[in-house]
């Protein structure tokens, strides 16, 4: 199971640092093996291969032992940076909620989705660092998320019943997540994936928010976008009608 309260068991700290890590039970072996103990640790010895870079953090593809592949996300808010997480925390004080780093929210933000069913990549461990009461550091671990990109599985399949079968799943986890209060502005279609089954997948949520009253036009708009990114694919005005009535059926 996915579920936080199975799951996130363990906890490693550094004492000197006090940034705790929430660490799966099964794999609090094999970071304590390879030394991270903390959220400080972790930032100062990124392994793997660099998939991307951006201002604030990277993102590593690591493979274990026993060969399994993870992913490590870093999140660094000093210097320029710095300013951009005291803005962001002033944001969520105003809101009367507690600051986080944004790794920190995404690894919450996964355990939610996959308690409601969604297909997410099952968080290994996650945790924050404040300085001056402002979360300046982030780091998430993470399982890989199988299939490939629904743009590329809707090329590679041939089948019309097999791509409305793909559109409608990927419908069904859209309908998924807006029945649940969540509103979503990066779907797009390099953060949704479909596995071997045909099963529908979200990847990168960071920033999703729970927001039950989002207005309808804002949600269009997302959509829209997200019928721009599947063109390429040649989904028709039939097969995305198809997606967009589970998006509306979904319970």
């Amino acid at each position: 199971s996915q579920r936080d309260d199975e799951h996130v068991s363990g906890r490693i700290r550094d004492g000197n640092m006090g940034c705790k890590l929430s660490v799966a039970s099964e794999y609090l072996p094999v970071l304590q093996q390879r030394g991270w103990m903390s959220v400080a640790a972790v930032l100062a010895s990124p392994e793997g291969q660099q998939v991307t870079a951006r201002s604030r953090g990277s993102v590593y593809r690591l493979e274990l032992s026993d060969g399994e592949e993870i992913y490590v996300k870093t999140c660094r808010r000093r210097g320029r940076q710095w300013f951009k997480a005291v803005k962001d925390a002033m944001g969520d004080w105003l809101h009367l909620s507690r600051a986080e780093n944004p790794l920190f929210r995404e690894a919450r933000r996964l355990r939610e989705l996959a308690r409601i069913g969604i297909r997410v990549p099952r968080v290994i461990a996650s945790g924050q660092a404040r300085h001056l009461g402002v979360p300046a550091d982030g780091v998430l671990i993470t399982q890989a998320l199988s299939g490939v990109c629904v743009d590329q599985a809707l090329r590679d399949c041939d089948d019309p019943e097999g791509r409305l079968h793909i559109l409608r799943t990927v419908g069904r986890t859209v309908g998924q997540y807006l029945q649940a209060g969540y509103d979503w502005p990066h779907l797009r279609a390099k953060h949704v994936y479909i596995d071997a089954s045909g099963t529908a997948g979200l990847l990168d949520v960071e920033g999703m928010v729970h927001h039950p009253r989002r207005s309808a036009a804002r949600r269009r708009r997302v959509l829209d976008r997200f019928r721009c990114d599947l063109a390429p694919a040649g989904v028709s005005d039939d097969e995305w009608q198809v997606l967009e009535d589970e998006v509306r059926e979904t319970p």
